[in-house]
């Protein structure tokens, strides 16, 4: 038997209430993968709205140095990987496969 396949994501969650999505960002990343606030820089944001519920994605990049083997991650991470957005070459995430046309502009970035 196969193990189950692990679809590459980004850290996220729900919003505790009165929280932003810039905040709620930095919280998820300390969250799952033990980032502090000052370790990134936040960019542009896209908001994904379905009619009644919405899902933000808050764009980052680190601020110094980082690499993947430097985080330390929680039970809701599994592993870490930078991957080209071209061509990530890993199944991604379907909720960020769907979102990457968005994404890639917001971040200087072509197909």
């Amino acid at each position: 038997m196969e193990p189950p396949r692990r679809d590459l994501g980004h850290p996220g969650g729900a919003l505790h209430p009165d929280e932003s999505p810039a905040d709620g960002a930095l919280r998820e990343a300390g969250e799952e993968l033990g980032l502090g606030s000052s370790q990134l820089t936040l960019g542009q944001h896209s908001v994904d709205d379905h009619g009644g519920w919405s899902y933000t994605t808050v764009l980052a990049v680190p601020a110094g140095a980082l690499e993947p083997a430097d985080l330390r991650l929680n039970s809701e991470s599994t592993g870490v990987a930078w991957v080209p957005l071209a061509d990530p070459g890993v199944p991604l995430h379907p909720g960020l496969a769907a979102s990457l046309d968005t994404l890639r502009p917001l971040l200087g970035v072509g197909r």
